[in-house]
């Protein structure tokens, strides 16, 4: 079964077509960030605008946790080269298998510089080890 996309928004009350004018009503409804940023680049009025503005403003977000996430790792990354022997198995019991047993899908391993990809790898050889 796959990942179900989560309820962001009671659509029961959209109408059955979305044109133009919909589009922005419900921009300015649901997304007023998205609204008020069409409106400070003055393109209201054309659609194509205020779709490429909902665009740029979906992927800066995601670039924007990704980002985070990814700076997030490259701190922990720095942390486990420096470790002492309590910061080590606090990273190691505390970060990194809270990554492992489901703190976020494994796709995060692909994010991690290499010495925190393997301090990953290690717990999740573990987690199999325990599971069996």
């Amino acid at each position: 079964m796959g990942r179900r996309t989560p309820t962001y928004f009671d659509t029961s009350d959209w109408p059955a077509e979305v044109g133009h004018a919909a589009f922005t009503t419900l921009v300015k409804s649901h997304l007023p960030e998205v609204h008020t940023r069409m409106i400070e680049l003055d393109a209201l009025g054309l659609l194509h605008v205020e779709m490429g503005i909902l665009e740029g403003m979906t992927i800066q977000a995601y670039n924007d946790r990704l980002n985070v996430a990814r700076r997030y790792l490259a701190f922990a990354d720095e942390v486990l080269a420096r470790a002492d022997a309590a910061a080590l198995n606090a990273l190691d019991v505390s970060f990194v298998e809270g990554l492992v047993f489901g703190g976020c899908d494994e796709g995060i391993r692909d994010w991690m510089p290499a010495q925190l990809q393997k301090a990953y790898d290690e717990q999740a050889a573990r987690r199999e080890t325990q599971v069996k």
